[in-house]
């Protein structure tokens, strides 16, 4: 069924209340323009307070030792050929590891640095993890900009779930970004990864109690919302309230009431003798480990995926984004990746066959002929088995914790058709949450450009024109319905917008789902030259596209040519209003 506008001319009150809907939109745009500039200041402010927060540099001799700290600390530390992101104001002295290659922390595209800090932990995690991507190892936070562990907290929440710290002293924190096949994940990993794991089969926080850990994790995890018991022989809670239960004890008694009381799983905290890795010589030391018990699942909570990624060379691209997706898959998500290679002319084949031996939920399909990325993309979905199909480019690269929240939205939203997820470029910035198609036939990725990947406008799930196909969710039905992506857009350009319109038309629904965050090398393959190479084919689509849907286009907003906060967020107003 078509969209269909609200008609004022045919409703009778109307007349009456236009005066009062023209100010209500009056007060809304002021309401905007408002928040702009409070935001405005806020970024001043905070900028002001991270100025005064770091630390003046020490005296030049001082410095100087500080800097011959850091690189002892590098080379003693960390293997040769090993790259080193490292934290500072563009220090080129910090960045001199011999036998190692260090790199600004962020960085510009050219590799020089950005000449600022991220503007929130959004921007640092997904330039992190980019950088991470491309080859970085290591992390490395000298102690003056030790403050940035304290100021981005969303980030060091990421590190601590993910990566390993091998040095933490004086001189600076050093973090592995790579963990060894069978490497023991940390205590607070395992924790992250088990609460995780419960609640995206709960699709709600799960609850956590600490009895008697010696841990202290209400302290230590405020975000979880954990509580305590006193030390006891039994709890005070009925049978199955209490999500996961993390004790010290391990008695039999013990582990049977805690076992009762646990609807998903006991974590059971002993000591350990291990090595300490932070110190050349290996001295033993004690320190917590776990066992987890994870109760046996119903079922999983999510439908089976079939991720898609249409590839033509660049394979070491490919190669990041199965990597990423190797990490990122949660295993009770029933899941294949399903790679076409079209024709590629590099190394494609023999690296994909390797990768086969590696992930055996890799499916891979080939072209005889360069077909180009929409008959590619119409192939994988066909040899697809799962209900739900995620289309991915080649050259993204998704962050831990973006398939859940994807799939979960399909759940949430009975008439989502189509669901896509905030796309970030590798330097930080936002680059689509979401897409905007105007009445020229025009189009806009949502907040493009924009150094506040956190900003609340980008951060709640709204009803959207359109998703770039390359991050993209569509249940499998609909799209056999639709007949997949319309060869009439060969080879590429438009495609996923005219589908999208046709979800819209079908009388489904599309959505945003900022949970759900993909790193975008926008260009990577394709180019950025619209008179060249398969970017020109943007113009020409585009033109096809406005004849095919001049009458649903007359009912879309004009196109601003401009874009700030206020801008978007009355665009987000009205997405989120069902105006799309």
């Amino acid at each position: 069924m078509a969209r269909r506008p609200f008609d004022a001319s045919s409703d009778p009150v109307t007349p009456a209340l236009r005066p009062v809907l023209a100010a209500e939109s009056d007060q809304l745009r002021e309401l905007a323009s408002t928040v702009d500039g409070l935001r405005r200041t806020l970024d001043e402010v905070v900028r002001q307070l991270a100025a005064e927060r770091t630390p003046r540099p020490p005296p030049a001799d001082d410095y100087a030792t500080l800097v011959r700290l850091v690189r002892w600390a590098v080379q003693a530390s960390v293997p040769e050929g090993s790259t080193v992101a490292v934290v500072s104001h563009g220090d080129e002295q910090l960045l001199l590891f011999d036998g190692r290659h260090g790199w600004h922390f962020p960085q510009a595209f050219d590799g020089r640095y950005a000449g600022h800090h991220p503007a929130d932990s959004g921007f640092a995690i997904a330039h992190l993890e980019a950088l991470r991507s491309k080859g970085a190892d290591y992390l490395l936070v000298p102690a003056p900009y030790r403050w940035w562990l304290e100021h981005y907290e969303r980030f060091r929440q990421h590190l601590d779930r993910h990566y390993r710290s091998i040095l933490d002293d004086d001189t600076c924190t050093l973090l592995s970004l790579r963990n060894p096949p069978g490497a023991q994940l940390s205590l607070r990993q395992e924790l992250h990864r088990l609460i995780d794991e419960v609640q995206a089969r709960a699709a709600d926080t799960p609850t956590v109690l600490d009895w008697d850990s010696g841990l202290d994790l209400v302290t230590a995890y405020p975000e979880l919302g954990v509580f305590a018991v006193p030390s006891g022989s039994s709890l005070p809670y009925v049978d199955d309230t209490v999500d996961v239960v993390v004790t010290g004890a391990d008695d039999p008694d013990a582990l049977h009431e805690a076992r009762r009381v646990s609807t998903a799983s006991v974590v059971v905290v002993r000591e350990g003798v291990v090595t300490d890795v932070r110190r050349r010589n290996a001295i033993d030391e004690a320190i917590p480990r776990v066992s987890v018990e994870l109760a046996e699942p119903t079922g999983s909570p999510f439908p089976s995926v079939s991720i898609v990624i249409p590839s033509y060379n660049g394979i070491a691209l490919t190669e990041a984004c199965l990597e990423a997706l190797r990490e990122t898959i949660p295993s009770y998500i029933d899941a294949e990746i399903v790679v076409v290679d079209d024709a590629s002319a590099d190394d494609t084949v023999a690296v994909l066959r390797r990768w086969q031996q590696i992930e055996p939920r890799l499916k891979v399909l080939r072209n005889r002929r360069n077909a180009g990325f929409l008959v590619t993309t119409n192939r994988g979905a066909e040899a697809a088995a799962g209900d739900i199909l995620v289309f991915l480019n080649n050259d993204t690269v998704p962050l831990p914790g973006w398939l859940p929240p994807l799939l979960r939205t399909f759940g949430d939203a009975p008439r989502a058709g189509a669901v896509g997820g905030k796309l970030v470029f590798p330097d930080g910035r936002l680059q689509e949450a979401g897409g905007v198609v105007f009445s020229d036939g025009s189009a806009a990725n949502f907040g493009k450009w924009d150094h506040h990947v956190d900003a609340p406008v980008y951060n709640f799930v709204r009803e959207v024109d359109y998703c770039s196909l390359a991050f993209l969710a569509v249940r499998r039905d609909l799209w056999t319905e639709l007949g997949g992506l319309d060869r009439a857009f060969r080879p590429i350009y438009y495609e996923d917008t005219d589908f999208c319109f046709r979800v819209w038309d079908a009388g489904w629904r599309i959505y945003y789902q900022p949970e759900s965050v993909v790193i975008h090398l926008e260009g990577a393959t394709s180019g950025t030259d619209e008179k060249q190479g398969d970017k020109r084919y943007q113009v020409v689509n585009r033109e096809r596209f406005i004849a095919r849907w001049k009458d649903a286009l007359a009912r879309h907003p004009e196109n601003p040519h401009h874009y700030d906060a206020s801008v978007w967020q009355q665009l987000a107003i009205r997405q989120a209003g069902g105006g799309a």
